[in-house]
């Protein structure tokens, strides 16, 4: 914290309310908004990123972004940044076929619908794996 008031003098920082408000003017205003709803608006998920880091960080950059908007409002954008995020159509279709009502449901059919598909391809692999080897045999013999 002393590297980022170190140039302001006693008189802005030697209370709560005059520290706080310095802050506030430094770190916040509508520049800081709009860098922070390009953030979200490009955020995509990056190759081994959990859904639930990803569901924070939309959290957090929504938050952010939209500071003075309604709770319910900045919910209902942010399933749709966080849906985005995911960048696979599929994946996502099948989320936004649940009822979602709020970011942190959003998540949790996600998990669960990941869950499930990778459940479900790994038993098709281990199901395959000896019918491969069987025909394998048979074109030998």
């Amino acid at each position: 914290m002393s590297n980022v008031l170190w140039d302001y003098g006693d008189k802005l920082t030697n209370s709560f309310f005059k520290l706080t408000a310095t802050l506030k003017q430094k770190f916040s205003g509508q520049a800081f908004v709009d860098k922070h709803r390009l953030e979200l608006r490009n955020r995509r998920r990056k190759k081994n990123e959990t859904l639930q880091s990803k569901h924070a960080d939309i959290r957090r950059l929504a938050a952010l972004a939209f500071p003075t908007v309604e709770h319910m409002v900045r919910e209902a954008l942010a399933i749709d940044y966080f849906l985005d995020a995911l960048d696979d159509a599929d994946f996502v279709l099948r989320i936004r076929q649940r009822q979602l009502v709020s970011l942190d449901s959003a998540l949790a059919v996600a998990l669960h619908i990941e869950v499930w598909t990778n459940y479900t391809r790994i038993r098709r692999v281990d199901s395959e794996s000896p019918v491969e080897i069987e025909q394998v045999q048979e074109v030998g013999d």
